[in-house]
């Protein structure tokens, strides 16, 4: 058997056998101490209600809250991003995929189109989706994968700023329902 005073708002355990238990301290199993113990090292706070233990919840702060929000919207903002973007460079929609890869594969291609040597006709595959769904490598002339890196560039940047702009409405917060009423969309 176990036992619990609260004394100067922290929980104080006694193990049975211990001397100078005191005569007002609860009494609790060995499975209630130990979720006590994994409770208090998890941030959250101990009580005693009608002789009984009660295990209160973290406590968050607004800070805590705030770090919470501004993590998860980094999160989405970068899965928006990586959703990828629609052009209109090959002269109808095709939606082009926008992970860290095809980032990297869009500059390399843009700058490639830029090469003085290229010939006339120059042309470089890529892969993108048409509005049937098909995706494959299609050809792209030099000013094509141009506006193809454009219309990335700009989907990429309005996806930051979106970010940006609720990121400091987040850290502007004055209290939790200000936080609260912040959406992503």
């Amino acid at each position: 058997m176990h036992y619990l005073k609260i004394i100067n708002d922290q929980p104080v355990f006694y193990i049975d056998g211990m001397t100078n238990i005191p005569e007002d301290a609860t009494p609790i199993e060995q499975d209630e101490y130990l979720n006590a113990i994994e409770h208090l090292n998890k941030g959250g706070t101990i009580a005693i209600e009608n002789d009984t233990m009660v295990l209160v919840p973290e406590t968050k702060t607004l800070d805590t809250l705030k770090l919470e929000k501004s993590n998860a919207f980094n999160i989405k903002t970068q899965e928006t991003i990586f959703a990828g973007y629609q052009s209109n460079a090959l002269g109808t929609a095709h939606h082009y995929p926008a992970k860290d890869r095809d980032q990297a594969n869009m500059i390399a291609s843009v700058t490639d189109s830029y090469n003085p040597n290229n010939a006339t006709d120059w042309t470089t595959p890529f892969w993108c989706r048409d509005d049937a769904g098909v995706w494959a490598l299609r050809p792209h002339t030099a000013d094509q994968i141009r506006q193809a890196g454009k219309d990335g560039k700009a989907a990429i940047t309005d996806a930051i700023n979106h970010n940006a702009n609720k990121q400091a409405a987040i850290f502007s917060a004055a209290d939790q329902a200000a936080l609260d009423n912040i959406t992503y969309d």
